[in-house]
């Protein structure tokens, strides 16, 4: 009597065990997110969305991203008498998860910042008729210059539309 309860309580910790470790290891990434996973290594891994493994014991999530988003992009150019004003969306996808979460310490800032540092000096030697008339020679020439600046913090420039008023 004693050796069956024994085995029983030791199958019942067993499983208790196993649930425990299975629970630590599997890691549900929801669609459209990208987790960042360091080991205490100090390596570190992207996880893609749906289920995934990670080690049950010296790793954690570090970091959990967008995997893609929309940015607006808006600022001012003094340009001869007057003043152009310019509005527009970027669209953008995280390709590297790990470069995104620690090249910069804010992607979506860096990517703004990069895309309206890129439009003013595509702009600054136009004129208010020409920026106008010039507007999809200046994606295509923004898209081109901060596509690789972007690519180094884990970020590709998918679209970019631009109004100027």
């Amino acid at each position: 009597m004693f050796h069956m309860s024994f085995l029983n309580a030791s199958i019942f910790v067993a499983a208790l065990a196993l649930s425990f470790i299975a629970t630590r290891c599997l890691v549900r990434v929801p669609r459209g997110k990208l987790f960042v996973v360091e080991s205490s290594g100090g390596s570190r891994r992207a996880l893609r969305s749906g289920l995934c493994l990670i080690a049950p014991f010296g790793a954690r999530i570090a970091r959990k991203l967008e995997a893609s988003g929309a940015l607006i992009v808006d600022f001012e150019i003094a340009s001869g008498k007057g003043k152009v004003v310019v509005n527009g969306d970027a669209l953008y996808r995280v390709i590297d998860p790990v470069k995104a979460a620690y090249g910069v310490s804010d992607h979506r800032k860096a990517l703004k910042d990069l895309i309206e540092k890129r439009l003013k000096i595509a702009t600054q030697s136009l004129k208010a008729k020409e920026i106008v008339a010039a507007r999809s020679a200046l994606v295509e020439k923004t898209m081109r210059t901060a596509g690789k600046p972007a690519a180094e913090f884990g970020v590709e420039i998918t679209k970019l539309e631009i109004d100027i008023f």
